[in-house]
């Protein structure tokens, strides 16, 4: 019995200590050399736009944001969740990281990384209307839990089509839902938001929304 104590303890702790790790130098590197692909992209394409940017001269002054590390919750598992059981094993990550891009310290728009092998590469550009409330999202739920923006981490659902932002805050994974209208749900522990969102996923056929 204290052995396989033992061991789901271990498995909590190898989870908890995977969410919101610091990026790593390749990742840095891979998100600065995606940035001046995005520009060039952008700029021959002339789609600023609908890239979430003004105008062309802004594409002088983008910047990285502070990159969110990114994790899914397949629905498989979400159908097979119940009250009382730990909700941290149920995140999958997706070996993906969000990049907001910035100009003059405002979100514009966005860049996916993607690691493979160690080598981390840019696998999608824009969505400049999500990373935007996204970035809202992230920076509210921040200040509820009263941790970094850093620390804040994506979750997201997709046969539910659902974003939730998630962080650790006094030993506990927290968790918050990104509204329709752009909003952020009440900031509360993670188990109690999947729990919410049970009955959903058993109702679901498997079937791509």
């Amino acid at each position: 019995m204290r052995s396989m104590l033992a061991t789901i303890v271990a498995v909590l702790l190898l989870s908890a200590t995977a969410i919101a790790q610091p990026a790593p130098v390749q990742l840095e590197r891979g998100a600065s050399e995606s940035l001046v692909a995005f520009k060039a992209l952008v700029t021959a394409r002339q789609n600023y736009r609908e890239m979430g940017f003004e105008s062309l001269a802004e594409l002088d002054r983008i910047a990285p944001g502070v990159p969110m590390q990114v994790f899914m919750v397949p629905l498989d598992k979400l159908q097979g969740y119940q009250a009382g059981m730990a909700s941290e094993p149920l995140l999958v990550d997706t070996r993906h990281t969000l990049y907001p891009v910035l100009v003059d310290a405002q979100v514009r728009s966005s860049i996916t990384m993607s690691e493979v092998g160690g080598n981390w590469k840019a696998v999608a550009f824009g969505s400049p209307k999500l990373i935007r409330s996204l970035s809202a999202a992230r920076a509210a739920v921040a200040s509820a839990a009263g941790v970094p923006a850093a620390s804040v981490f994506l979750i997201e659902v997709p046969a539910l089509n659902l974003h939730v932002l998630g962080c650790r805050a006094g030993g506990t994974t927290m968790a918050a839902g990104l509204k329709d209208d752009g909003g952020t749900a009440p900031l509360r522990p993670l188990s109690a938001v999947l729990a919410d969102l049970v009955p959903y996923a058993k109702a679901h056929d498997g079937l791509p929304r």
